[in-house]
């Protein structure tokens, strides 16, 4: 989970991180957003358009999801844009007409806050 200017946003990924190029990726794989604190909006899951590459996770290049960088985190080098993962879920809202990502805006931001969780099911 990602927090810049107050937005709250990130993606699950429940594929295996092996390095490497890019990954098509589960499909279960999606991005979300919860919007601006100081906004009630809808929870946004943005599900990934067909033929588009997943995820990317290089060493020191941080983790890369959607092929037009729809998400990177990457030290202080973090990226937000609308590409590859622009289908709405179902039973979820479409991004807010005044929001060009789920960061609110395209480009660069700063994290503020990150948690990252790992789901390990029964072996």
């Amino acid at each position: 989970m990602y927090i810049t200017e107050r937005f709250v946003f990130g993606s699950f990924v429940s594929d295996k991180y092996q390095g490497g190029g890019w990954k098509t990726g589960n499909n279960e794989n999606f991005l979300f957003s919860f919007g601006k604190e100081s906004e009630k909006i809808p929870v946004v899951k943005l599900l990934k358009v067909s033929g588009a590459h997943g995820f990317r996770d290089v060493y020191n290049c941080g983790l890369h999801v959607g092929s037009g960088s729809d998400l990177v985190v990457r030290g202080n080098n973090c990226q937000a844009n609308y590409s590859s993962y622009t289908t709405e879920a179902s039973g979820f809202s479409a991004l807010p007409s005044h929001y060009e990502t789920i960061a609110g805006k395209k480009g660069a931001f700063q994290i503020q806050e990150m948690e990252t969780y790992q789901v390990v099911f029964g072996e």
